[in-house]
């Protein structure tokens, strides 16, 4: 399970400091204070060079093609974001940030604590309005960074519109600040469904500050995932404006009455509602396969399956199921569009393989492509199915370039066991009007399409 961490030293630091000035006399306090280690640099990458893009500047060392990959990676991610954060914060999108790149992971251990397995090396510090992260060294770095981006710069907007609010960091539970940034990141982050019926629940009373949320960060427990949820019902049920409202109203008065007020129910049924979602959610795809496969509606279960991505997007069989379903509906573009969202979060051989066969539809160069990637995936045990599959999908080709397309697709529909007859019945018919002229294996492929209705 992925952790973020956020740093609000301001609010803390303003906290500690009241406190003190109410228990001891100013000779006393002047004695104890000691100086703060957040007014010089964290790392030596926030002193060398700069560059400022918008209301970006980044600050890093050296200026080489990692870091031109991370500044694109930033600009990238945040453009991509845009629609959803200016819902959510409005006019505070433009609030002055500063990334600072750190070539050394290590760096960033000592400074703000070593990290455990799992966890991403990205920090906001409210008192700079600074996210501190590491530049990612390759791919798989490339995608969590990404995704810490996101999580840290809602962090910050958050930060921002406390601050426009006159609103302070404790007046709203811990619970609601990840949350909120967790509801952003899931939108480009992936879960599998065995974490999700992994999952243990808390009440969120008991996710309110820092030392109740870091209690509830092992396994089983997921507080993120819980916090996004409850985030998006809100979201769905009342509009992002809601959070704004929620924010500016603790000025004034409790959050929780605050929250009850905008949302037009008790929290506590929020609370009920989040808990149910969660812990149906794998029953739930278990319902839409049988809608899908035993009832043979898959208009109801798309519908299903579209209710359940809105409640927890990106999930792994969600994703499957909703591109089988366009796949079976015959719309091998949409069907294309959720497969590959499931390889770029998930690459596993298997999904890979479903991409391929996805491709068989519209592009075989593709499907071959793909089919080389679940091979390049496949672990020892495996390999020779996925090398299996990709040998009959060359040979195809090899057939479809020397003239044959119909013995090539007549040949391989035999001898596939991945395909639906549905898809069966689709594909042939697809393949004999993309090849009107070709009369060699059409009354055989005619054959075969009537056998598997």
């Amino acid at each position: 399970m992925i952790k973020k961490i956020t740093f609000w030293i301001v609010v803390v630091g303003l906290f500690i400091g009241l406190s003190f000035l109410a228990n001891v006399g100013f000779g006393e306090l002047t004695k104890a204070i000691k100086p703060n280690p957040f007014s010089k640099p964290l790392v030596e990458e926030e002193n060398a060079q700069s560059k400022k893009v918008g209301h970006v500047t980044f600050k890093y060392k050296n200026n080489n093609e990692k870091t031109s990959v991370a500044f694109d990676a930033v600009l990238s991610t945040l453009n991509e974001n845009q629609s959803l954060l200016k819902e959510l914060f409005g006019k505070n999108l433009n609030s002055p940030l500063s990334i600072v790149l750190a070539n050394d992971l290590s760096k960033l251990n000592d400074r703000f604590g070593n990290l455990a397995e799992g966890h991403i090396a990205g920090y906001y510090v409210a008192e700079k309005s600074s996210i501190y992260i590491a530049t990612p060294k390759d791919e798989t770095e490339l995608k969590q960074f990404k995704q810490t981006i996101v999580h840290e710069y809602t962090h910050h907007l958050i930060s921002s519109t406390l601050k426009n609010s006159s609103v302070r960091f404790s007046d709203l539970p811990v619970w609601f600040h990840e949350g909120l940034a967790e509801y952003v990141e899931r939108k480009n982050q992936g879960i599998t469904s065995d974490d999700i019926e992994e999952t243990e629940t808390v009440g969120f009373k008991e996710l309110g500050t820092h030392k109740q949320w870091d209690k509830h960060l092992r396994s089983p427990y997921n507080p993120y995932l819980q916090s996004s949820v409850l985030i998006g019902l809100l979201v769905k049920n009342k509009g992002a404006a809601a959070i704004n409202k929620i924010i500016e109203g603790c000025k004034k008065d409790d959050f929780y009455a605050v929250f009850e007020k905008e949302a037009g129910q008790s929290f506590s049924s929020y609370e009920f509602e989040t808990m149910k979602k969660l812990k149906e959610f794998p029953l739930k795809i278990i319902t839409a396969r049988g809608e899908l496969y035993q009832q043979k509606n898959p208009h109801k279960a798309l519908a299903t399956a579209s209710e359940l991505n809105d409640t927890i997007p990106n999930v792994n069989e969600v994703m499957l199921l909703i591109a089988q379903i366009y796949s079976e509906l015959g719309d091998y573009e949409k069907s294309l569009q959720y497969y590959e969202r499931t390889v770029y979060l998930f690459p596993y051989s298997s999904y890979y393989l479903q991409l391929a066969n996805a491709y068989l539809f519209l592009d075989l160069d593709k499907a071959i492509e793909a089919a080389e990637n679940s091979v390049e995936m496949a672990n020892s045990e495996d390999v020779e199915f996925y090398e299996d599959y990709l040998v009959e999908l060359k040979n195809l080709r090899v057939m479809v370039k020397d003239g044959d397309p119909l013995l090539g697709y007549l040949h391989f529909l035999r001898k596939d066991s991945s395909l639906t007859d549905k898809n069966k019945d689709h594909l042939i018919t697809i393949i004999l009007e993309r090849y009107p002229s070709v009369s060699e294996g059409r009354k055989e492929l005619i054959l075969l399409k009537q056998n598997s209705n």
